[in-house]
């Protein structure tokens, strides 16, 4: 059978595909990563996890958030690559504001580590920008968060995305996947100076009957 011949003045051009740009998210947790990676699909990205978290104390406790990590990356159908647990080296770099609190220069060294890490990673698996689910702590400063990675992103010539993710209700949206994915919330940051913080106010706290 013989194809109809296009009129004169129709012209037959096929739209080329448009590869959907790629980020690399660094994922603290599995549950700050939830909305964290609704919202960046759902503005048109391709996700990769990238779980690097060298302050996690003790390691069996590092252990069970990357597996929780693996467990809904692979529930979401995203790609995660996993850094090492650097522990030593991230004790290098916060040495000096170790005796300081949460939301102090410790915590600014801290994330500093991390995601020059992931800028790092991303500059050379030629990703087009990075991302982090730090932003959607309350406990974070966000403006903070963004100034270290921009300079990250400066540094090592890839672009940082400076997402608020507890912007619009994030962390209400974040805590209702969880439930819905039974994906358990951790009740500290991470690091043994925060976890030793969390103790101390236990051990302050009232009794509930007094």
């Amino acid at each position: 059978m013989s194809q109809k011949k296009l009129p004169k003045d129709v012209v037959n051009i096929q739209k080329p595909l448009i590869k959907a740009p790629r980020i690399l998210l660094h994922i603290c947790c599995a549950p700050c990563s939830t909305y964290s990676i609704d919202l960046l699909r759902s503005e048109g990205w391709k996700v990769t996890g990238y779980f690097y978290n060298p302050n996690i104390y003790p390691f069996e406790e590092f252990e069970i958030r990357l597996d929780a990590a693996k467990q809904y990356s692979e529930k979401v159908r995203i790609s995660l690559e996993i850094g090492g647990h650097d522990n030593d080296q991230w004790e290098v770099a916060i040495k000096e504001y170790a005796h300081l609190g949460e939301g102090s220069r410790r915590c600014r060294e801290c994330i500093s580590f991390r995601l020059e890490n992931c800028a790092r990673l991303a500059a050379d698996l030629k990703f087009d920008a990075f991302a982090t689910t730090l932003t959607i702590s309350p406990h974070k400063n966000s403006k903070t968060i963004f100034e270290i990675g921009g300079e990250m992103g400066e540094r090592y010539g890839v672009r940082f995305e400076p997402y608020n993710f507890k912007k619009k209700d994030g962390l209400k949206k974040s805590i209702f996947i969880c439930r819905e994915h039974g994906i358990q919330r951790q009740d500290y940051c991470g690091c043994r100076y925060s976890l030793k913080e969390k103790e101390k106010v236990r051990k302050e706290r009232p009794p509930k009957n007094s």
